[in-house]
């Protein structure tokens, strides 16, 4: 989006170091209050009065708009991901095709096995993990030679690492995409409860 392979590493570098100062941040947090709940106990904790006021609201608003966008988002993604595996080619390109009706199926597959069985659904969770961590590794491991092979042609663009496009809603856009990826630090202290001594894990 912002045409630029130095703002890009800029940018990721800068999502890299709010995130990891907000992990550091629960990290305190999760010592100081050794229950589960996040985010909703230490709203309850900082704002006493009016009682659990603070938390319900987050609450409401995480179970009924925070959350849904968020899922609505990945399914739509793994839409659009399925039509390019069956179809080998992205769902608007050519024909203009709707993805939205793919991404029903996809929701209650996942719940589905979710109440079915535990101990499966962690089985096939760490599974997916493992794929998605090896497809990633696969893709930047073919960037890298790629960007080695074709060297005379990929060097034109870190001539000018940080000439990039002006335009303030790229970069917007890129650190809401690069914030996104980043997601799920926050989602730790939910189940401190589980842990034996969470002071030391």
């Amino acid at each position: 989006m912002v045409k630029s392979p130095g703002t890009v590493l800029l940018l990721w570098l800068i999502g890299g170091i709010v995130s990891m100062a907000g992990s550091l941040s629960y990290v305190e947090l999760g010592v100081i209050h050794k229950i589960s709940g996040g985010e909703t106990k230490y709203l309850q904790t900082a704002y006493p009065k009016p009682k659990i006021l603070m938390s319900y609201l987050f609450s409401f608003m995480h179970i009924f708009a925070i959350r849904p966008g968020i899922i609505s988002a990945v399914l739509q993604s793994a839409a659009q991901y399925s039509w390019f595996t069956i179809n080998g080619r992205r769902y608007d390109e050519g024909i203009k095709h709707d993805t939205t009706g793919w991404n029903l199926p996809f929701s209650p597959f996942c719940r589905i096995y979710h109440m079915i069985n535990n101990r499966w659904a962690n089985y096939i969770n760490q599974s997916l993990a493992v794929i998605k961590l090896i497809t990633y590794s696969i893709i930047a491991l073919v960037g890298i030679y790629r960007l080695a092979s074709s060297w005379s042609v990929s060097r034109f663009n870190w001539e000018h690492p940080i000439n990039s496009d002006t335009n303030i809603l790229a970069y917007s856009s890129s650190i809401l995409l690069i914030m996104f990826s980043y997601d799920g630090w926050n989602t730790f202290n939910y189940s401190l409860d589980e842990f034996r001594k969470p002071y030391f894990q």
